[in-house]
């Protein structure tokens, strides 16, 4: 099972292992691993920042998710397939990042992604008591 969470769940996760799939390793949770690879170009990070944070998703979203998969067909794939292996020997893992809205994340792209490859195990987690956001399954 893969399950994407934010950041601040880590510690509760049910995972065997944790990737954070993040640009920076500056604030890394603790027990995670670092995975760059998985996480928006620089570019489109800074594209982010400059151009769309603090807009509403749908001013945005359409255009950020076309680039960030045109990434992911780019230079993902390798990263994805061990993902694709360590899930089809029976390891979960989690994939997390600091987007607090899921429908609105790269990690929700990246579910999509596998999704369409045969790999539907695929959940959105927050402790209980804690909202899902719309588009959470």
């Amino acid at each position: 099972m893969i399950i994407t969470s934010q950041v601040r769940f880590t510690k509760e996760l049910p995972v065997d292992q944790v990737w954070q799939i993040t640009r920076s390793k500056k604030n890394l949770a603790p027990g995670a691993l670092w995975v760059p690879e998985l996480a928006p170009s620089d570019a489109l990070f800074r594209r982010y920042l400059t151009e769309w944070k603090g807009q509403p998703g749908p001013v945005w979203w359409k255009q950020y998710s076309e680039i960030f998969l045109r990434e992911l067909q780019d230079t993902m794939l390798p990263k994805l397939r061990e993902l694709w292996k360590l899930e089809k020997a029976g390891r979960n893992i989690g994939l997390t990042c600091f987007c607090a809205e899921y429908i609105y994340c790269h990690r929700f792209l990246i579910a999509g992604f596998l999704r369409t490859k045969g790999l539907y195990d695929i959940k959105e987690w927050a402790p209980p008591g804690q909202a899902y956001f719309a588009g959470a399954t």
